[in-house]
């Protein structure tokens, strides 16, 4: 049912209207939104002046003009408000303070043994977020909100973890956690759906309508943006080509299945490859030191995920012809060794690259680019435009 007689909706639908055109073509003037958006002159005043009063648009004087007065240009304000981001990876929690703009205020890390045990993780996000909310002073809007990023499979709506094999979790309420410690808005989401998300919103995808954020680290996931909105699936589970089978009878896989693109493309696939090697436990820092300094053992394994991740990646590619693909988390410290055998393994098995001409590049959102994903869920609610219906 169209609810055309909702006023308070229409209103709410114009502001977002307005917003949104003030978030991407900043400076603007109340005349170029009117042009720009189809609302009448009216109207936009109207909306401008409850956007100044909350602090979302500062004016900036006037400019030029060929005829008649110079018009006021005005902008959008993204110190008006702060959200924060959270990571949670199998031996960690990351979070970012950031403003409307992804801009990172401060950042915190606790770094644990396992986030297996629920107490144990619950703690570890507390020791992150409060730290954080004691920065988050002196806006106008406070903070919107708090996103989270889970490597596994999540109910978007309830902000139930299903399922996250690499974390041993099972049917985790991690929603109602954080809101019986923290009065704000809630979001839970799988952590390549944020990262996805984050590339579009503040990243390399800006200039892009529609990509894939491959999510490497631990294990692998993918975020699926199109038409500048996230794809999640009739069940939530678009992306999960972490878990698509390179090999019928190869390596047992934490979700119970065999030959998985996360045994062979993943940092514990690296990991394990330098251990067969060396007989050797590498951490993860080590592994990346010695890519630096051209070490032959972490090359080597580093250059093998990188040409079973571009295997997974042709078909990705063949299968939704998108544009760009973005690389990111703890793998995209490979550098351009783990680039550039991703891209070699790429165009030599997928079809479709020489009329799609699709992009491969790795995250430049830095070591923080899933909380600054989870960050952006807050703030892409926010400013989302409401359906009609």
């Amino acid at each position: 049912m169209i609810r055309t007689g909702d006023h308070a909706l229409v209103k709410q639908l114009n502001k977002s209207i307005v917003l949104n055109v003030l978030r991407s073509k900043s400076p603007v003037s109340r005349t170029d939104i009117s042009k720009l958006t189809g609302l009448n002159k009216a109207t936009v005043s109207v909306i401008m002046d409850e956007l100044l009063a909350e602090d979302l648009v500062i004016e900036l004087g006037h400019g030029p003009s060929t005829v008649g007065r110079r018009p006021v240009m005005c902008r959008f304000n993204p110190q008006a408000g702060m959200v924060i981001g959270l990571q949670i990876e199998v031996d960690s929690v990351s979070g970012v303070l950031t403003d409307l703009a992804g801009n990172i205020i401060r950042e915190q890390v606790e770094v644990v043994d396992s986030l297996a045990d629920i107490d144990v993780a619950k703690q570890a996000i507390k020791n992150v977020v409060d730290p954080l909310l004691s920065h988050a002073t002196g806006t106008r809007l406070g903070v919107l909100g708090i996103g989270v990023g889970v490597p596994g499979l999540v109910n978007y709506s309830t902000g139930v973890v299903r399922r996250a094999p690499n974390l041993h979790w099972n049917n985790v309420p991690l929603r109602s956690f954080l809101e019986s410690e923290w009065p704000y808005s809630i979001l839970v989401d799988n952590e390549a759906n944020a990262g996805a998300l984050g590339e579009k919103l503040f990243g390399i995808g800006r200039d892009y309508t529609d990509l894939v954020y491959i999510s490497v680290g631990h294990g692998i996931g993918a975020g699926i943006v199109v038409n500048g909105e996230l794809v999640r699936g009739v069940h939530g589970l678009a992306g999960e080509f972490g878990h698509m089978t390179i090999e019928v009878n190869g390596h047992k896989c934490s979700c119970d299945g065999r030959g998985c693109l996360e045994m062979y493309a993943s940092e514990k696939a690296v990991k394990e490859t330098i251990r067969i090697s060396t007989g050797e436990e590498w951490p993860t820092a080590r592994v990346f030191e010695q890519l630096a300094k051209g070490n032959r053992v972490a090359t080597e394994a580093v250059r093998l995920a990188g040409r079973f991740l571009g295997i997974g990646i042709s078909n990705i590619a063949n299968g939704l012809d998108t544009s760009l693909i973005v690389i990111g988390n703890r793998m995209a410290n490979g550098g351009s060794v783990f680039l550039e055998s991703v891209r070699e393994s790429f165009y030599e098995y997928c079809f479709s690259h020489s009329l799609s001409k699709t992009n491969i590049e790795l995250s430049q959102l830095g070591k923080s680019a899933c909380a600054l994903g989870a960050a952006s869920l807050v703030v892409h609610e926010y400013f989302s435009i409401p359906k009609m219906a």
